[in-house]
């Protein structure tokens, strides 16, 4: 089912996980000649292949799905404005991934930042953990796509998260700047499977069953580079919710880091974004001023 959602940062709209891949796809061959999209690449990936196969009750019915969303129009071009969305949400320069964990569910966006305007794509599953790691074992057909300026990246980020205080508050909330980011000046990305490793032999006892059995875990991975390369500017970060927010980070040197968990204030998941983002910006800046000596 179809649904326009009011938002005063976002743009927002519910639509079916089949009708969204559509629309890629519409998009993508109307843009196929631009230099940020591989077509070619594109043609031959399994969800192009996979709407080549549909039969033709099911492309008139999401056609209508798209038609009623208005992103395509009566005679089935695409306008503009989801033209530009499309392929912001391909080739951005910035690309900002967030998954979000609390017991049995996830949630998952992804962002595409590009010359002040912003996408969000957003979906949730059902997962569970076994011995063999985590399974999916069910995926909502509907995703979320909003539209904003990306000054509202966080009001975009947000939206997934679970309505824990800790987690919705906004970067004001944090105390200080960027100065007590890192233990050693140093910040790496950080993995549930590095943190089961080290969690009963190096943690801090008193934050141990944090780790083991959090009420939400939030990653955060946010890229860059510049048009037509691939991304060269990378961060990563995790934390965990338990009865406090505490972020994941490494200590040490290279021959022996390990992960400690530090507490945080509410509000540390979004000014952790809004560094993250200064520092991809800074990166594509640089980028474009070393190319312009050349």
């Amino acid at each position: 089912m179809l649904q326009s959602i009011g938002d005063p940062d976002l743009n927002i709209f519910e639509i079916s996980g089949l009708a969204w891949a559509v629309a890629v796809d519409r998009a993508l061959r109307a843009l196929a000649a631009e230099p940020e999209i591989d077509f070619a690449a594109y043609q031959q990936s399994s969800t192009a292949l996979a709407l080549g196969s549909l039969e033709p009750a099911d492309t008139r019915r999401l056609d209508a799905e798209l038609r009623e969303a208005g992103i395509v129009g009566p005679d089935g071009t695409m306008p503009e404005q989801w033209l530009l969305a499309v392929l912001i949400a391909v080739s951005a320069p910035i690309r900002v991934t967030v998954v979000a964990r609390t017991g049995e569910h996830s949630a998952h966006t992804h962002l595409g930042l590009a010359g002040g305007h912003g996408i969000a794509v957003s979906y949730r599953r059902r997962i569970r953990t076994t011995d063999a790691g985590t399974a999916v074992t069910g995926i909502q057909d509907v995703v979320e796509v909003a539209l904003f300026e990306e000054r509202h990246a966080w009001s975009a980020v947000r939206r997934i998260l679970p309505g824990f205080t800790e987690l919705q508050a906004g970067p004001g909330s944090a105390r200080g700047l960027d100065s007590d980011r890192g233990l050693d000046g140093a910040r790496t990305p950080v993995s549930p499977q590095q943190l089961q490793a080290v969690g009963s032999a190096e943690l801090q006892q008193d934050v141990k069953d944090a780790v083991l059995a959090p009420r939400c875990t939030v990653h955060l991975d946010v890229v860059a580079a510049p048009p037509g390369t691939a991304p060269a500017f990378r961060a990563a970060d995790l934390w965990h919710l338990s009865e406090k927010l505490y972020s994941v980070r490494t200590s040490g040197d290279d021959g022996g880091r390990s992960l400690v968990m530090v507490d945080v204030p509410p509000g540390d998941v979004a000014r952790e974004l809004f560094w993250r983002l200064l520092g991809a910006r800074e990166f594509l800046a640089g980028s474009a001023g070393q190319a312009a000596q050349r």
